[in-house]
């Protein structure tokens, strides 16, 4: 199943967007892909329209449309009722609206798996009684909620449930549930404290960059502060390793740094051409005809030279990759292009983990949320192997991750 979220205007077609990112998917090569795309009939499953953004709905679906006027291109759509209507006329030959479920088939559901699965029973019991839960759990969210929360091995009176509608029923629900999720231990134990604070900085960096799903290459994109300050002193110290180098020594460290620091502004444009001009001429440029007029120190300061290139540009990494196979391989895959991303998220880690918004071994923090059904992963948790991406489980446990970070940071002021 392919994920629309990726749709951008600037694809011109939607074959465009298939070639882009059918390797991923298939975890192939793009000549690969690219031969079974061509030669192998494809039935598309195309998951939530309602997550393109908005500006780029209707190109999305003009693309669809001319994708599906080929012969033997098929595909199905899938969205939320809301967002489908405010779009354009969805290129389709047949549109299906699920309906909502009804009290009774979820009763009749819980009834014929009664002994089988540990909430059916508790669960069962709690809608006869309260007549707000019955129909608070009609929507399959809240429906889904209560069937985690109940397989706790808790009775309805052990929740204390006091609302007086179905609103405020599922509004409970959500927070005995997050409760409990922030206290079971499922692989690995945390503070309870200190997973709100982790989860409610991480939701209101995903609200405020627009992100659906969080990559571990996100991070850097959370503090802009924080790549500034990168980029400067890694400049810095770069251009001052440049200068020792090339000066074989004949001033002090402090004022190799001190005379950095000034001028890494000034000076970091032609530092990168000198490096450029020269590791090209040093390599390329009749190496023999050069070599007794090139020192190895000299070498050296090029190459540290053309490191600065790589730091002062780290949008050069290439984001066309939509999904991983594993959570480190954007920054793997690039090193061997001997890009720095994964030194600068080393960088970034530490340094969120030393102000207490994120901790230290993010992963493992990660799929341990996962496991707690707060968040999604979609690689697997048993082995914790393969994906690179996580999302919440909903957008309404985000929105009370975000609710209390609100709360917690009023109550500092």
């Amino acid at each position: 199943m392919l994920n629309l979220a990726t749709w951008r205007s600037e694809f011109a077609t939607f074959d465009e967007w298939l070639k882009r990112i059918l390797p991923n998917e298939l975890g192939s090569s793009k000549a690969l892909a690219e031969k079974i795309r061509a030669n192998i009939p494809l039935v598309l499953l195309l998951d939530g329209l309602d997550e393109v953004p908005e500006a780029d709905r209707n190109s999305c679906l003009e693309a669809l449309g001319q994708y599906g006027v080929k012969p033997g291109h098929q595909f199905a759509l899938s969205s939320r009722i809301e967002e489908y209507a405010k779009a354009k006329d969805a290129p389709v030959y047949g549109q299906v609206e699920v309906a909502p479920l009804t009290a009774t088939q979820i009763e009749q559901n819980l009834l014929a798996y009664s002994g089988l699965t540990p909430e059916a029973k508790p669960l069962l019991n709690a809608i006869q009684k309260d007549p707000l839960l019955k129909q608070a759990i009609e929507n399959p969210f809240y429906l889904n909620t209560a069937q985690l929360l109940f397989a706790s091995g808790k009775n309805w009176s052990e929740f204390g449930f006091v609302a007086g509608d179905v609103a405020g029923r599922q509004k409970e629900l959500v927070e005995r549930f997050i409760r409990w999720a922030l206290t079971h231990k499922m692989k690995r134990y945390y503070i309870p404290e200190k997973i709100e604070k982790w989860l409610g900085f991480l939701a209101e960096k995903m609200e405020k960059e627009k992100l659906r799903v969080f990559e571990l290459v996100d991070l850097a994109s959370f503090s802009s502060w924080l790549i500034w300050v990168f980029k400067v002193v890694g400049n810095a110290t770069l251009i001052a390793l440049t200068i020792g180098v090339l000066s074989n020594g004949n001033y002090s460290l402090a004022e190799y740094v001190l005379f950095a620091l000034f001028c890494v502004f000034l000076l970091v444009a032609i530092a990168v051409l000198i490096g450029v001009y020269y590791l090209k001429k040093v390599i390329f440029d009749n190496w023999n005809e050069e070599k007794e007029d090139t020192s190895f120190l000299k070498f050296v300061g090029y190459i540290f030279s053309t490191l600065i290139l790589l730091l002062i540009f780290p949008w050069l990494i290439d984001k066309d990759v939509v999904k991983n196979k594993y959570p480190y391989q954007k920054f793997f895959s690039k090193a061997e292009l001997l890009r720095l991303g994964l030194l600068h998220h080393l960088i970034f880690r530490f340094l969120f983990y030393s102000n207490s918004s994120l901790p230290l071994r993010l992963v493992h923090f990660l799929n341990e949320m996962s496991r707690r059904h707060l968040l999604e992963f979609d690689g697997n948790l048993d082995t914790e192997t393969g994906g690179g991406s996580w999302r919440w489980r909903h957008r309404i446990i985000q929105e009370h991750f975000l609710t209390m970070n609100d709360e917690r940071v009023t109550m500092n002021e």
